[in-house]
């Protein structure tokens, strides 16, 4: 008896660039729709990397340099990782379609735990 994970069937990068793409609008709609919510976790940080100010407390435009920031990046990866899936650029497609979420924790990340111990004392 011959089984594998895949019974078959090729290895489908499909997978991730969709489930990044889902996570990418999700992103991008909870921060058009409920912004309060996600300015408690994402505002300072974006707003100590871009030096712009972005507070919890804002209430930015649309197209706001750092808000659109938040919104819009996920959405132009997600139609960018589209176009690449069509043309059969895997790599760069799956790269593009986990950027913007990488790009978030990163900042959330370095705001969070280690910009404090880089300050001087």
């Amino acid at each position: 008896m011959n089984s594998g994970l895949y019974e078959g069937r090729g290895y489908s990068s499909h997978l991730f660039v969709k489930s990044a793409s889902v996570a990418n609008m999700i992103m991008a709609l909870a921060t058009l729709l409920a912004w309060p919510v996600v300015a408690s976790v994402l505002a300072e940080p974006l707003a100590s990397a871009t030096d712009l100010s972005l507070g919890k407390f804002s209430n930015p435009g649309t197209f706001d340099l750092p808000f659109v920031l938040i919104w819009g990046m996920p959405v132009g990866a997600t139609i960018f990782a589209w176009l690449l899936c069509n043309a059969g650029a895997w790599q760069l497609a799956r790269f593009i379609a986990a950027y913007p979420v990488a790009l978030f924790a990163t900042s959330w990340a370095w705001f969070h735990f280690l910009r404090i111990s880089l300050l001087p004392a």
